[in-house]
């Protein structure tokens, strides 16, 4: 196995064995495998797999570091690390601190502009910005920050440049969650030293592909789409298909009904719609089932209505009797209004009596007009 160890020299370059020199200053590792590879197929030949780079000592660099940084001073680092890597060792931009105008400072040459937001959408950029010895990082105030809160998937601050706006910014937060009120959204800015309120139509901007300005400081909330759904009525009671029904352009009250399809049980001389006015309060207009259904008459249904159709049973008072004590099935059953319902008939329906059943039995009867509870003894 062939080995070679070259020093890079002064002037940034190598000087291998009957090979012209080759350049390596200021190339990545990864970029300098890439020319050291293709150097040597000129001249040698070799399967790819057989031929490796490996770095056996690291220089160093000397970079400053300035500005909105929270450890602003000297580093000196590896350099084969990137201007990110070195702002993370200062701990990163300050609070106030620009993440998007962020300067790299080399003699010589004009300033490179690093951007986060860039690098992390694509981590490759890193390759543009690894370092020379006394390279300068400059972190600039940020000039624009705004926050975006409510249904967006990142809720944050975020900071835009110059020419960025509303689109930028919903990009920015990884867009609108799906239950996002899109129609208006709403925009705190202060202006002339005083805070104002400026409703935004989201969708009609998304619709015709425009953008909105925004300015340092302004605050975007995103409300959840309004729990009341915009084309909706609703069947309650007795009816076989109760339940939520789209407000159909032709749909009015008689084609709902029939579609809900009250039963033999449904009273159908008295229902109501249940109406949301805009106060917030409820109005209730009657109806009858009968007269709707067997007629031509209707009403004409709106948004958020609800019907209530009732069960018959719902108005008739109910009364029970019941028996226990020494019989095989004690029970309740509903009282018999033809009053054909007879005391032995009770004590059949509940199986008959236990042979430790005594000779009498009581019969307790509620006096409905004196609310009092009346006794009388039964021999059988």
């Amino acid at each position: 196995m062939y080995q070679k160890v070259f020093e890079i020299n002064s002037e940034g370059y190598i000087v291998p064995d009957n090979l012209p020199k080759i350049l390596l200053k200021g190339l990545t590792f990864a970029k300098a495998k890439q020319v050291l590879k293709a150097r040597y197929q000129n001249s040698y030949a070799f399967n790819s797999g057989n031929f490796d780079v490996s770095i056996k000592f690291l220089r160093t660099v000397s970079v400053g570091i300035y500005g909105a940084v929270i450890k602003p001073g000297s580093y000196t680092i590896s350099a084969v690390n990137t201007a990110f890597n070195a702002i993370v060792s200062s701990g990163g931009p300050s609070d106030i601190g620009s993440v998007r105008n962020i300067k790299l400072i080399r003699s010589g040459r004009q300033p490179f502009i690093l951007d986060v937001y860039k690098y992390m959408n694509n981590p490759s950029n890193q390759e543009d910005y690894y370092l020379q010895d006394n390279d300068i990082i400059q972190i600039p105030i940020a000039e624009k920050v705004v926050e975006i809160k409510g249904e967006i998937n990142i809720g944050s601050k975020f900071e835009l440049l110059k020419e960025e706006g509303l689109n930028k910014l919903l990009e920015y937060c990884g867009g609108l969650k799906a239950n996002a009120y899109r129609k208006n959204i709403q925009l705190r800015r202060i202006q002339n030293d005083e805070v104002i309120l400026i409703d935004i139509p989201l969708s009609v901007l998304l619709s015709e592909k425009k953008d909105f300005a925004l300015q340092n400081g302004d605050i975007i909330t995103v409300q959840k789409i309004p729990r009341d759904f915009e084309n909706t009525v609703y069947v309650q009671g007795e009816v076989e298909l109760a339940g939520q029904y789209s407000l159909e352009k032709e749909l009015d009250l008689k084609k709902l009904l029939e579609k809900t399809k009250p039963t033999a049980k449904s009273r159908m001389d008295l229902a109501y719609i249940k109406r949301k006015n805009l106060d917030q309060s409820h109005t209730y207009i009657q109806f009858s089932l009968d007269e709707i259904l067997k007629n031509s008459r209707t009403i004409d249904l709106q948004n958020l209505d609800t019907i209530i159709v009732f069960n018959v049973k719902d108005f008739t008072n109910q009364y029970f009797v019941s028996i226990a004590g020494a019989v095989r099935k004690p029970l309740n059953l509903e009282y018999d209004k033809y009053k054909k319902l007879r005391i032995s008939d009770l004590i059949n329906l509940a199986e008959g009596l236990r042979p430790d059943a005594s000779a009498y039995g009581y019969l307790t009867r509620i006096d409905t007009v004196n609310n009092e509870k009346n006794y009388l003894r039964i021999i059988h």
